[in-house]
């Protein structure tokens, strides 16, 4: 069983008659615990790949089909 509903581990403690805002507050902060590194990964490789995207030189051809299936290989 979870220790809280939107996290696999709780950094703040909820208890069944804390307020609502309160446990609103705890659960945010559970989650962001809770998924920090995933969060850290995908930023920096989100950074990677649109920095190598911006490396590859412009390529193209004559036809406007060959350069939708350029743009397509690429996306």
């Amino acid at each position: 069983m979870l220790e809280d509903p939107l996290s696999f581990e709780a950094a703040l403690e909820i208890q069944r008659g804390d307020p609502v805002d309160q446990r609103i507050v705890y659960t945010t902060v559970n989650w962001l615990h809770t998924n920090e590194r995933g969060m850290l990964f995908g930023l920096l490789l989100g950074a990677s790949l649109l920095v190598l995207i911006q490396m590859l030189q412009g390529r193209g051809v004559k036809s406007s089909f060959g350069n939708e299936l350029l743009g397509s290989a690429y996306a």
